[in-house]
């Protein structure tokens, strides 16, 4: 063993050693320093964070220490983790993941940007996150996918290996009296189930609706009654002997037993096996507690001397059901999430560099003895460790890890056969994978996916063919081309009622379609994105959908239609033309008339807008330049008022009744009523003023016979000020008539208006009046002048 400081500087190391190492959790290596020669190089300066290397040349971080100072010299107490633990302790994911993954998914987000790779050895049931990452340190998300996708790993060098289950089937044999002491059972009865209930069969988030509902009791229940398990829902399951299997897993391995035994190397001895690893399953004999049982190794610890020879070694055994009782005991603190189950998908990953540099560092340090079996042949044996060992002869070649008892990788005339094959390149003819659910096939240059047995996916000869639940093509993408095969693309074809490309919802088991065509409705929608707060859907003409200088700026060059719905509004934005150019663009709506003739109803060029045909207003129309705010018409809704204005202070407006008046400077100056009537509100000039009084318009004529001379001499005269004037500050004083004070007859028709033409007929009868009052009293003079 070596140490190295924080600079790199490397320092041999003499000590006693314990690896203490248990199955899927964590790992650790102690041991005490005493003042050697060799050790005295570094041992006063030896702190936190300095690396250590093992025997096994494994990378350990120093995470503790205790200085101790006995007598006059100085021994050193040292805990150290594997640096994988302590890498992924460190870093965290800081960005939040809500969506369904796959194993392969969820350790690539895991091991990207670290010096780690990982390889699936087995394939996994993909799971939906909710809240993944968030902060979080790497190794507790690492401890949660183990848990959740069911997995245990193993480490070498710097890949992580995932199996369902790691470590050999051996038939090591561990015995009281013969290399076995101390064997002690323990029986955990805590969490021991007689009776499970599980549902399958359901869509997602719809536990409620399971179609396949299925039982297991022990029969032990009869003896200790009945003990419920935690329910199974699984909604992929829809075998009812796959749901049998899992419940009477779940009930007959709720029972944990587990053994420890301290185990002595007999190699010396002639024993040919040195010792098991964390994850075998070996035999454990002591007649003494009626144990003779297949059990697995779930910990142990391994004592070293300074040269390397193992002096001791401490296991403990679990039976099968063991597996879950130490599943991924990594020592951090996370918060529990509950699994959320889902479809599962057969993950392509490779570590080819990593195994290559671990498979050549294995060969170049191993020391090798080379054996003649019995049997003929060579059989190369490592000197350190008797359980790895390769057999050649002309049977083939084979390759073991428990002393020759199994070959799990070996090549024969009968062909390969191996647990996990990492190559640059596999060439083959046919590959069929099959595990509990799914399956998957190459053959033929064709690759198909199975579930359940049915065929779910098949790949090849320029398509990508999917089949439903029926085991009926569902649809396909394919390479297309016209008849003439002069233009080329990618066709999706679809076969059954409706397509959709959808947003997925996580945590709410259902989609939200941004696209869906459908045949069985005949309905083609395009939606934009839901949101609560603002989302937008845009058809842009042109593939430079906005400008550099800002992500969410419209390009101007080109045709576009945007919808945007915001919290307060709804609002379609049409766009054409372009910027400095193109101005000679058009923006058309055309009636289809017939088979050959289109009518316009509305074209709008860079000069305005042309209407065609009746336009009705059902809402306010403006007709003008908005940028100057002048409008040269206004309709307006609900009282269809047309308003010819050259700003908001002056214009002429016209309602629907007929009325027209005139607004100058925000005050009513005039107004023409449909009855004929007008009204002016201020001086008013002209050079004439000729009301119509041909006789063509009047009927029942006769002579006005009342004495207007009355009249005249009752109506008076009033000096005032106008209340506009005053408003004005004008107080230049008027004079004229009131109109309350006046007969009815020379009234308007509102009664607060003289009728001047009315007036001036009376007074012109009124002096006619006095005219003949005059002439008489003239002739009256003549003859009195004639009698004098």
């Amino acid at each position: 063993m070596y140490v190295r400081d924080l600079d790199g500087n490397e320092y041999p190391l003499q000590a006693t050693s314990t690896n203490d190492q248990e199955l899927n959790s964590n790992q650790s290596l102690t041991f005490r320093i005493l003042p050697t020669k060799a050790n005295n190089l570094f041992i006063k300066d030896i702190s936190e964070m300095w690396e250590v290397v093992d025997h096994d040349d494994v990378p350990h971080k120093i995470i503790y220490f205790k200085k101790r100072g006995e007598g006059i010299t100085l021994t050193v107490e040292i805990k150290a983790i594997p640096l994988f633990f302590d890498d992924f302790e460190r870093d965290r994911i800081y960005e939040e993941y809500n969506k369904h993954m796959t194993a392969s998914e969820f350790f690539t987000l895991l091991f990207n940007g670290t010096n780690y790779d990982f390889v699936l050895v087995d394939t996994f049931d993909a799971i939906q996150w909710e809240g993944l990452g968030k902060g979080n340190t790497r190794r507790s998300i690492f401890k949660d996918g183990l848990n959740r996708y069911g997995a245990e790993f193993k480490l070498i060098g710097t890949t992580v290996y995932l199996e369902a289950q790691v470590g050999r089937d051996t038939g090591f044999m561990y015995r009281h009296k013969l290399n076995a002491s101390n064997i002690v059972q323990e029986n955990d009865a805590s969490s021991l189930y007689t009776y499970a209930k599980g549902f399958g069969n359901y869509a997602d988030g719809e536990e409620s609706n399971a179609t396949l509902i299925r039982e297991y009791t022990s029969p032990i229940a009869s003896i200790i009654d009945i003990r419920h398990a935690p329910p199974i829902y699984d909604g992929r399951i829809t075998d009812p002997d796959t749901m049998d299997s899992k419940l009477k897993t779940l009930v007959d391995e709720s029972l944990k037993v587990s053994v420890s035994a301290d185990i002595h190397d007999l190699r010396k001895q002639n024993y040919p096996i040195a010792q098991s690893e964390v994850g075998d399953r070996v035999f454990l004999i002591d007649e003494r507690i009626n144990l003779n049982t297949e059990v697995r190794v779930v910990s142990q610890s391994k004592i070293r001397d300074w040269r390397g020879n193992v002096i001791g070694l401490r296991v403990t055994f679990g039976s099968p059901g063991i597996t879950k009782r130490y599943q991924s005991n990594i020592n951090t603190a996370v918060s529990n999430i509950k699994d959320v189950m889902s479809g599962r998908k057969k993950i392509p990953f490779t570590a080819l560099d990593n195994a290559v540099m671990q498979a050549t560092k294995d060969l170049q340090n191993v020391q090798t003895e080379l054996v003649i079996p019995p049997n003929g042949g060579w059989m190369a044996v490592d000197k350190d460790d008797p359980n790895k060992l390769v057999l050649f002869n002309s049977a083939g070649i084979g390759i073991s890890d428990d002393g020759g008892q199994t070959f799990k990788t070996a090549m024969t005339g009968s062909g390969i056969v191996a647990d996990v094959i990492t190559a640059g390149t596999l060439r083959g003819i046919n590959i069929e994978q099959v595990s509990e659910y799914a399956g998957l096939k190459l053959y033929n240059g064709l690759v198909e996916s199975y579930y359940n047995g049915n065929l779910a996916m098949r790949f090849g000869q320029y398509s990508f063919d999917f089949y439903n639940r029926d085991r009926e093509l569902t649809g396909k993408i394919v390479t297309n081309h016209t008849s003439d095969n002069e233009n080329k693309g990618l066709g999706i074809h679809f076969y059954n009622e409706f397509i959709s490309i959808a947003e997925a919802q996580p945590g709410l088991g259902t989609t939200r379609p941004v696209f869906y065509s459908s045949t069985w409705d005949k309905s083609t929608d395009v939606l934009g994105p839901y949101s609560e707060g603002e989302s937008f859907l845009r058809l842009f003409a042109n593939e430079r959908l906005w400008e550099e200088t800002h992500p969410r700026a419209r390009a101007t060059d080109q045709p576009c239609i945007i919808l945007q719905e915001g919290s307060e509004d709804s609002s379609v934005y049409h766009y054409y033309g372009g910027y400095n150019k193109r101005n000679g663009s058009t923006w058309k709506l055309y009636y289809n008339y017939d088979e050959t003739s289109v009518y316009p109803r509305i074209i709008a060029t860079d000069k305005g807008v042309e209407l065609y045909g009746i336009v009705r207003a059902v809402h306010d129309i403006y007709i003008g330049e908005p940028s100057t705010g002048i409008n040269a018409a206004v309709v307006t809704y609900p009282d269809a008022a047309v308003y010819w204005q050259a700003n908001n202070n002056s214009m002429i407006r016209q309602f629907k009744d007929g009325t027209v008046d005139f607004i100058i400077n925000g005050a009513g100056n005039f107004a023409v009523f449909p009855s004929g009537n007008g009204q002016v509100a201020g001086a008013f000039f002209a050079t004439e003023f000729n009301p119509t009084s041909s006789a063509t318009y009047k009927q029942n004529i006769k002579l006005y016979e009342e004495n207007a001379t009355e009249w005249v001499r009752d109506i008076n005269v009033y000096e005032y000020h106008l209340t506009s004037d005053l408003d004005k500050l004008n107080f230049t004083k008027k004079i004229g008539f009131i109109a309350e004070t006046l007969p009815d007859k020379l009234k308007g028709s509102d009664g607060m208006s003289v009728n001047l033409y009315g007036l001036l007929s009376v007074l012109w009868k009124a002096v006619k009046e006095q005219q003949q009052t005059i002439d008489d009293l003239s002739e009256r003079i003549k003859t009195l002048e004639l009698i004098a």
